[in-house]
């Protein structure tokens, strides 16, 4: 697309030319023509079909007119990357200093100067929050790791949504900026996936549901360190949050599992036995004989392989399920 754009300035120029007479004269309408192509373009610009807003952007880029700046610089909003990338190139080439600190800092994170762009401080807030939740997870990092330079409380507020990341490096990255800069989570929810990626075990417990669904992920994975996936098994065993018994129960028959939620379903019977509703409380009676998996780590391909099987005992919780059953029906005789 850039040799296209090219070609059609390079036959502007070209066409500006006639022979007359055997002489060669400067025709004004180069002018006229270049005109209507630049017209031409910034038509293009403005149109639904990104590949042309691509072409477009790239065309004007090469373009040694300055007055296409606040055109480009418009584009770099564009909901297409590519479009972004070839409005903030051509800018660039153009030798244009954006005045607006937003839009120079929009330039910079398109760009991928991540280092100057947090240079800017508030006005590179809203762009690096953007490009921190892209579809590539190296992008998102490299906008973590700007925000973390800002250090503000906006700029914290975007940090702390990445702890929520699909991918554990970036999770990790918000975590430990957000600890270094004092950090406190308003929700349950950011509380507990803040002290996980912090391998705080014990207040990770207290997330409850919140955390399960990166609990199970860092023990079923069993990447890297043993005392990682081990903590977050103690952290799913000190569970004791009602509103995730439905889900331990249907998980409890995971080998990987079985032990820690046994130990969990424990706590939370004995701390909220009162909030388990009554179908669970049968579900967990009637929970067939589990067993949880012994695992070795193998030296050759260093990872965690299984090499037995051990009974997980469920009679206690049993117990504690059919205590809490006779206890309301208790109840409900003395009340009529």
């Amino acid at each position: 697309m850039r040799q296209a754009a090219t070609e059609v300035l390079a036959r502007i120029d070209e066409d500006s030319v006639e022979v007359e007479t055997g002489t060669v004269r400067v025709v004004d309408s180069v002018l006229v023509k270049r005109q209507v192509a630049v017209d031409a373009m910034l038509s293009a610009l403005r149109d639904a079909d990104r590949d042309l807003r691509h072409a477009a952007a790239i065309a004007l880029g090469c373009l040694a007119d300055k007055r296409v700046a606040d055109d480009l610089s418009g584009h770099l909003m564009d909901p297409d990357e590519w479009v972004r990338k070839a409005a903030a190139e051509g800018l660039n080439a153009l030798g244009v200093e954006l005045a607006d600190a937003s839009l120079k800092a929009r330039q910079l994170v398109v760009l991928e100067r991540w280092e100057d762009a947090a240079s800017l401080g508030e006005a590179a807030i809203a762009p690096l929050s953007e490009a921190s939740a892209r579809r590539s997870s190296p992008i998102r990092l490299a906008a973590v790791q700007a925000l973390a330079r800002i250090g503000s409380p906006a700029a914290q507020e975007a940090l702390a949504a990445r702890l929520m990341d699909d991918a554990p490096h970036v999770r990790r990255a918000a975590a430990e900026a957000l600890a270094g800069s004092g950090w406190k989570p308003q929700s349950p929810e950011l509380a507990g996936r803040f002290a996980v990626e912090n391998r705080d075990w014990e207040a990770a417990s207290e997330g409850g549901v919140h955390v399960l669904p990166i609990l199970l992920e860092i023990i079923k994975n069993k990447d890297g360190n043993p005392d990682t996936w081990q903590g977050a098994e103690t952290a799913l065993a000190g569970m004791y949050d009602a509103n995730a018994v439905s889900l331990l129960i249907e998980l409890a028959t995971d080998p990987d599992l079985s032990a820690a939620i046994v130990q969990a379903l424990e706590n939370i019977l004995i701390r909220q036995g009162s909030l388990v509703s009554e179908a669970d409380l049968h579900a967990i009676m009637n929970l067939p004989a589990l067993t949880q998996h012994q695992f070795e780590l193998d030296e050759k391909s260093s990872s965690f392989q299984v090499v037995g099987f051990e009974p997980v005992e469920t009679m206690r919780l049993a117990a504690l399920a059919e205590g809490e059953l006779q206890r309301r029906k208790s109840f409900i005789t003395a009340a009529g």
